[in-house]
């Protein structure tokens, strides 16, 4: 049901990165993380400042065993985080 209301909700608005970003968190639960990792990849190519998408990011990275990206995506996560003090 959710994967449904996402697809739809990607359908109407590409322009939003809320939808590639529920949609990524989808699927880590899913335990798909290769499938997962396009949508936050692409809601990152529509917006590099939202620390969510770096965080899903280093999440989904960690799951795949790519470890120096997971530490990149978890560094950008505290740097950006950090200054929102």
């Amino acid at each position: 049901m959710a994967q449904q209301s996402l697809t739809q909700a990607l359908s109407l608005d590409q322009s939003s990165t809320e939808p590639f970003i529920l949609m990524g968190r989808l699927f880590l639960d899913d335990e798909d993380p290769q499938t997962e990792s396009n949508y936050p990849e692409h809601a990152e190519s529509m917006n590099l400042s939202n620390f969510i998408t770096h965080y899903m990011l280093a999440q989904t990275y960690r799951s795949m065993g790519r470890t120096d990206e997971a530490k990149k995506e978890f560094d950008l996560v505290a740097k950006r985080h950090s200054g929102m003090r």
